[in-house]
């Protein structure tokens, strides 16, 4: 798949999971993508070392969806004897948390790409996680494993 922009000439893109497979994109077509810079539905919140990040609408789903399952049944019967207040507010900073933990993520592997001379347009939170937007595919299998080590790294340390 390719992106032509009027400033360059075609960039391969990169996309991950089902997205690829069931063809909800065509060729040159970038709008299939959740994380792709100009998505209907995704809104930037800022940069973060140069790279934009965006939440897609479909983020706040998910969030609602873990914070009252944490509210309403995990914390009630794991922390009793706290108000109804209470639980909401530490199941939505968790719900957050977690996807703070996904930019995190997602941040190590567009780092690795950038020391590999890869270019990062941008990365995007929604439903499913994250989505790094990379201008080219990783081509070699050394490459691949620095990102997983990556992810090691920051999973390790919290």
């Amino acid at each position: 798949m390719t992106h032509t922009s009027s400033d360059q000439g075609p960039t391969p893109t990169m996309a991950s999971g089902p997205l690829d497979t069931a063809g909800a994109h065509q060729e040159g077509d970038r709008t299939g993508i959740a994380g792709a810079p100009g998505t209907p539905g995704a809104y930037s919140i800022g940069k973060v070392a140069g790279i934009e990040i965006s939440i897609h609408y479909t983020w706040l789903f998910a969030v609602a969806l873990i914070a009252w399952s944490l509210a309403a049944g995990y914390y009630p019967a794991d922390i009793p004897g706290l108000g109804v207040f209470t639980y909401w507010v530490i199941g939505i900073v968790s719900a957050v948390l977690l996807f703070a933990s996904v930019l995190a993520h997602e941040l190590m592997h567009s780092l690795v790409a950038r020391t590999r001379g890869i270019r990062v347009d941008s990365i995007t939170l929604f439903i499913f996680g994250g989505i790094s937007n990379l201008a080219s595919e990783w081509s070699r299998w050394r490459f691949l494993s620095q990102a997983l080590l990556a992810r090691w790294r920051v999973t390790s340390r919290w």
